[in-house]
């Protein structure tokens, strides 16, 4: 499974419940929940479409939030976990034109219909590199505003990756992603400094935490926001950005 492709079982945890650690593409990270109106409308439904989603079902999954949309059309929760349902199966066209749907829905204040919104672009943006296209399809350009080329896609994906970490400055998701994007462009440069600004707002975090316990008086217990092999990655990148 490509590496993006395992970061969309991560954007799925839009639960009901708190928070849900789930694997992500550079390591553990906790994700926001998004309470909005499935809190009082019907939690046992969208719970068995996360079940369903988490348990690799997609096409139940998917009728399940349908079904969820049709009583609840304005829940970006359940189109953003739609969304995720479709860019899984390849459907990346449908997966968008539901986030766009999210972000006029709420989403724009989400961090996670923000993330998965600019992994789906990301995905798009690769195909058409692939294939050596510039133009993208207008399917897509007509739901996805001022993007009429692949450049056009990175800059609205990034656009909402950095919006992701604004919303929720506790998680450095969005940086890792676009130091991802940006070394698969082959440049480490950029890729370097998404992932030191990974670092800052991971150190930041661990400093307020241990702050917070020694306060309290209690173990200080510092959650591993980014794990080693990110570190690795980092120093790697400067080593040879140095011999360049």
């Amino acid at each position: 499974m490509r590496r993006q492709s395992k970061l969309l079982f991560a954007v799925v945890a839009i639960l009901v419940h708190g928070f849900v650690p789930c694997s992500a593409m550079m390591g553990e990270v906790e994700l926001s929940n998004a309470r909005e109106e499935h809190e009082v409308a019907d939690p046992v439904l969208f719970q068995q479409g996360i079940d369903l989603l988490h348990g690799g079902a997609f096409e139940e999954a998917e009728g399940v939030f349908l079904s969820y949309l049709q009583q609840y059309p304005r829940s970006h929760a359940a189109r953003t976990n739609l969304a995720v349902i479709l860019m899984e199966q390849g459907r990346l066209a449908d997966a968008i034109t539901h986030l766009y749907k999210a972000l006029d829905h709420g989403g724009l204040t989400d961090a996670q219909t923000r993330i998965s919104s600019g992994i789906a672009l990301l995905r798009v943006y690769e195909e058409l590199r692939e294939k050596k296209e510039t133009s993208v399809p207008w399917i897509i350009s007509s739901v996805v505003p001022k993007c009429e080329t692949a450049e056009d896609l990175f800059g609205s994906a990034k656009q909402h990756l950095l919006s992701a970490v604004a919303l929720n400055a506790t998680q450095p998701q969005g940086y890792l992603i676009l130091a991802d994007a940006y070394e698969k462009r082959a440049d480490l440069g950029e890729a370097a400094h998404w992932l030191m600004a990974a670092h800052r707002t991971a150190a930041a975090l661990e400093g307020s935490v241990r702050a917070e316990n020694e306060l309290l008086e209690v173990p200080v217990e510092v959650p591993e926001v980014l794990p080693g092999h990110v570190y690795e990655r980092l120093a790697h990148m400067l080593r040879v950005l140095e011999d360049e």
